[in-house]
């Protein structure tokens, strides 16, 4: 409800604000969070100023914080990491393999 939203927050709601509240109600954090109203999307605007009203439909797209989930993420680059590390060692070892077997 805006008005409860207005109430809550002064005269002149950003679309911001209204953002906090997904994330509020969503668990989805404003930063992972883009919320659209007839293909518009600026946080910066007040939300009368995009014609939003009582009941106007918002999209919100964006993902729920799973720390798990990041964790997860975290460790599958750090293997990313050192498989790429012993790659490149690897790769050396074979020029230089390869360089004494020419010397021969």
């Amino acid at each position: 409800n805006l008005s409860a939203l207005s109430g809550r927050i002064g005269d002149t709601p950003l679309v911001q604000h209204l953002a906090q509240e997904v994330e509020r109600l969503t668990q989805v954090p404003v930063k992972g969070q883009k919320l659209i109203h007839k293909g518009k999307s600026d946080q910066t605007k007040e939300i009368s100023s995009l014609g939003l009203q009582n009941e106007s439909k918002i999209m919100v797209i964006g993902k729920r914080f799973d720390n798990e989930e990041d964790e997860m993420m975290m460790r599958m680059h750090v293997i990313e990491k050192d498989v790429n590390t012993q790659f490149n060692k690897l790769t050396q070892i074979h020029s230089q393999m390869q360089g004494i077997s020419n010397v021969s």
